[in-house]
């Protein structure tokens, strides 16, 4: 039905996800996210499997048919791509799920992931839980280490158990790990970028990191990071584009050009843009 709502609020493309033929504009682009799949080309080539569609409705041909890329698409490649120590995968029969490699479990919510270039180590920026109060739970960026596990749901911090799930899984409890870097909880860090180019000397290897939470400012912030043998720790901090009155900063990232750029929403007044950040 007509209800005079202004849709021209919204960018076309994002109205027009939400209606479908026949039935209407059946929702409003809301808080809408993007989602992200990051993959190995290497590990589908050696798995015969053709790499990811790179269009929006594209085909994919699994198992020699022509399938919707979908969530079941996706669940049957993950399948195919987890296999045992006996190289059996877990579509097979035979296939033994204890003897698998994991990487990174208990990760609540990585919403930035990336490897830091030239290297195989992978970094997360992780989201933690709410209801735990104000100053809890820290969220963080850690590396991925080979088999390590995290805490969700079971613990945070370490080996501090989660009160709603006390007694439940004490084996996991036991194993979690402190991860790298703390962030004040609700911080809200997003997309992040290690700075890997030449325009900018003094940046170099360092770190730099979305966030949109009002409690500590909505900022980019960069770090200098050090490695102990207790993991990684900051030597420095800085925060950037704070002058701008509290843009909620999604994603930064390395352009072409070798500088920085930092993406933010459109709910803020300066918002809905992409800035340059180069240091002052």
């Amino acid at each position: 039905a007509e209800t005079g709502y202004d849709l021209a609020q919204f960018p076309p493309a994002a109205v027009a996800a939400f209606a479908v033929g026949g039935q209407g504009q059946l929702g409003l682009p809301f808080a809408s996210f993007p989602s992200f799949m990051y993959y190995r080309p290497s590990l589908f080539e050696e798995a015969g499997l053709e790499l990811p569609p790179t269009t929006y409705g594209g085909k994919y041909m699994l198992n020699g048919a022509e399938v919707d890329w979908s969530w079941e698409t996706i669940r049957e490649i993950g399948m195919l791509l987890t296999v045992d120590s006996a190289g059996k995968n877990a579509t097979e029969a035979g296939f033994n799920p204890n003897k698998i490699v994991q990487y990174g479990t208990g990760l609540r919510n990585p919403v930035g992931i990336t490897f830091y270039p030239g290297t195989d180590d992978l970094y997360v920026v992780v989201n933690e839980r709410d209801g735990e109060g104000d100053e809890l739970v820290p969220d963080y960026l850690t590396r991925v280490d080979k088999g390590a596990f995290y805490g969700w749901p079971y613990a945070y911090l370490g080996q501090h158990e989660e009160p709603s799930l006390k007694g439940k899984r004490p084996d996991l409890v036991a194993r979690a790990i402190v991860p790298d870097v703390l962030f004040r909880s609700h911080s809200a860090p997003l997309g992040f970028a290690f700075y890997t180019g030449d325009k900018f000397p003094q940046w170099k290897n360092n770190l730099f990191i979305a966030t949109m939470a009002p409690r500590i400012g909505r900022k980019v912030i960069r770090l200098v990071l050090n490695e102990t043998p207790e993991g990684w720790r900051v030597q420095n901090e800085e925060w950037l584009l704070t002058e701008l009155g509290g843009v909620r900063f999604r994603d930064v990232k390395q352009g072409p050009d070798g500088a920085l750029y930092a993406m933010s929403d459109g709910r803020e007044p300066n918002g809905d843009k992409i800035y340059r950040i180069a240091p002052k």
